[in-house]
């Protein structure tokens, strides 16, 4: 296997800005991804917790915290401030939640009490196994029961689905940790929440969204991923990451992919709409491409180039913290795909990363502008930390957008949180 070569940002200061100069990341020895999607050996056991952090992360992040080292120590005290890690969060769980946010008289109330409630049950969660004390026990419990006894479907179709694809992997990181050490999580809660993500929320995403944006799909392996850690559903593991497989490639545009990304094909027992199977066909066209990647026909592809980096940069740092999370929770069950994948993954944040920091935007892309370069997400410590440990990626412009993000982190959003506190600097994994 093929060693990926690594060429360096080239970046110069002229008083607060940066000028970005030259040759963008080209690590690109793709012969290191495999040809056919990974899998679980045939006698895994699943690993619990098992989703983005395993036992001995969750233990280092606690030891750092109690002898008070930053920035673990800086990142928890910001966590405890938080409103959704109060003893008295009320979840106000629903039947229903409304996602259509394209009719006139959308109303946010379920989806905003539903991502609140996710983000409150991980907080406790984490603040249960990082103080021992059982009122953050019983509320992350809470709101898990309150979910899985109330929650019927979503509806306002195509968001639902991306919904609950931002969502349950919030719910099922609060669940791995409470099953670990919980020992008053019983097993008829335990039971009710194995039936609500696999009854009302895996439907939803089970055929993943190929010919909607990139953050969707991914999104989506985040999702399945998790559901299937939870559930201890081998096959379902392995349907995740054949989408994660494919899907990297529709993404994430490299310069051994040829002239033009790899563009989504139809997958082996998924079904899929009429209008999505119609669009399969147009995307293999020099005009399809082009829109799918949000470029006007004066633009071309750039090496590390996200789907959605003529779309905004807000939407892609949500597409790079749906794989790099998919990809770790991966590593926690015993396959540490940032080696194969990593080249992939490392051009596309360290080119994204250039415009958050402030660099100037070639003028081949998008006309030389693009969206919310100043929208800053979460998105940035996992995959950094991994592509360095794993892979032996050093990525200048991440990391200093991490160490930016230690010092003023942005708030939780959707499937991004907390991850100076739960992976900043974490060692090695056996």
């Amino acid at each position: 296997m093929r060693r990926a070569s690594k060429k360096i940002l080239s970046w110069s200061a002229a008083g607060s800005f940066l000028t970005f100069h030259a040759a963008f990341l080209t690590v690109v020895a793709t012969s290191a991804e495999p040809s056919v999607p990974p899998e679980l050996p045939a006698r895994h056991r699943f690993n619990h917790p098992g989703v983005l952090n395993s036992l001995s992360d969750l233990e280092f992040v606690r030891d750092r915290i109690r002898a008070g080292a930053q920035p673990w120590l800086g990142a928890y005290d910001r966590l405890k401030r938080e409103p959704v890690a109060q003893a008295g969060f009320q979840p106000r769980a629903c039947e229903v939640v409304f996602t259509n946010v394209l009719a006139p008289d959308f109303d946010r109330t379920t989806t905003t009490a539903q991502n609140l409630s996710a983000h409150a049950a991980y907080a406790h969660a984490l603040r249960w196994f990082i103080d021992d004390d059982p009122i953050h026990a019983e509320a992350a419990r809470r709101i898990l029961r309150s979910w899985s006894v109330t929650l019927r479907r979503h509806e306002g179709s195509p968001n639902a689905a991306l919904q609950a694809a931002w969502v349950v992997p919030v719910f099922v990181r609060a669940a791995e940790i409470l099953r670990s050490s919980d020992r008053h999580w019983s097993p008829d809660d335990q039971a009710g929440f194995a039936r609500l993500i696999r009854d009302v929320f895996l439907p939803l995403v089970m055929n993943g969204a190929p010919t909607t944006a990139g953050n969707w799909e991914l999104s989506f392996v985040e999702a399945i991923l998790s559901i299937a850690v939870f559930t201890e559903d081998r096959a379902l593991f392995h349907r995740g990451l054949t989408l994660l497989h494919y899907r990297l490639k529709n993404y994430f545009y490299v310069a051994a992919d040829g002239p033009h990304p790899v563009m989504p094909v139809p997958l082996q027992g998924r079904e899929y709409p009429k209008w999505s199977e119609d669009l399969f066909v147009r995307y293999q066209t020099e005009a399809g491409r082009r829109e799918y990647w949000y470029l006007t026909s004066r633009d071309r592809f750039h090496p590390g180039q996200c789907q959605e980096t003529g779309r905004d940069l807000l939407h892609v740092q949500m597409e790079i913290a749906a794989a790099a999370n998919s990809l770790e929770i991966a590593r926690t069950q015993g396959l540490d795909l940032f080696v194969a994948y990593g080249p992939r993954i490392a051009a596309g944040l360290e080119f994204n990363a250039a415009f958050l920091l402030g660099g100037q935007v070639p003028s081949d892309l998008h006309g030389g502008t693009l969206k919310w370069t100043d929208k800053r997400e979460p998105a940035w410590e996992i995959a950094t930390l991994r592509l360095r440990q794993s892979a032996g990626l050093q990525l200048p412009l991440s990391s200093r957008i991490v160490a930016e993000h230690r010092d003023s982190p942005p708030p939780a959003k959707l499937h991004m949180a907390w991850e100076t506190l739960t992976h900043a600097d974490l060692p090695p994994r056996p």
